[in-house]
């Protein structure tokens, strides 16, 4: 039975033993939201992204367990960088996940594009230097690859920050 991709994302959270996930929904990032809603991971509104971030964080540190986090693209997902950064000094398991404008958008300046293309905010390399892990996913064939990375490393011994960005039209897609 095919199901979306942000339902099939929020299993693989909830078999993570994620229970709890801090952020704000935004336009990019609502079919996750969607599912969150129906799973049995509690969902807390904070009042901006980079609380959030430091509230996954903070979970993190006193359950000693993975904290998340969610946002929405551009400055949704640009607010989480120093909640972020706390989490890969401190060496904390935290995901981020966070939307982002479609897939054909890409480099045409696009509300909240955040893809690196046609000037836009390059959030990969925002990114790239606080997190263990961070990847765009475009397309669904390497997505079960690209939670599997990101789940070694939030389960290793020296865990850190791993970010993923969703685009809108990705998260809508139907796999098996």
């Amino acid at each position: 039975m095919k199901i979306q991709v942000s339902e099939f994302i929020v299993r693989y959270l909830e078999r993570l033993g994620i229970d709890t996930i801090f952020g704000m929904p935004g336009a990019h990032i609502l079919p996750v939201y969607d599912d969150l809603y129906r799973s049995g991971i509690e969902s807390i509104l904070a009042k901006h992204e980079q609380g959030a971030a430091f509230m996954a964080g903070g979970y993190a540190r006193a359950s000693g367990r993975i904290g998340a986090c969610i946002a929405t693209a551009g400055p949704g997902a640009t607010n989480l960088v120093t909640g972020i950064a706390n989490a890969y000094v401190d060496k904390l398991p935290v995901i981020a996940i966070t939307g982002e404008a479609p897939t054909p958008v890409f480099g045409k300046g696009g509300l909240q594009e955040s893809s690196g293309e046609g000037g836009s905010i390059d959030q990969g390399s925002l990114f790239r230097g606080i997190t263990r892990y961070h990847r765009l996913i475009e397309r669904t064939d390497y997505l079960v690859n690209v939670l599997n990375q990101a789940a070694r490393i939030l389960l290793s011994p020296t865990p850190g920050p791993v970010l993923l960005s969703i685009p809108y039209n990705v998260q809508k897609e139907r796999i098996d």
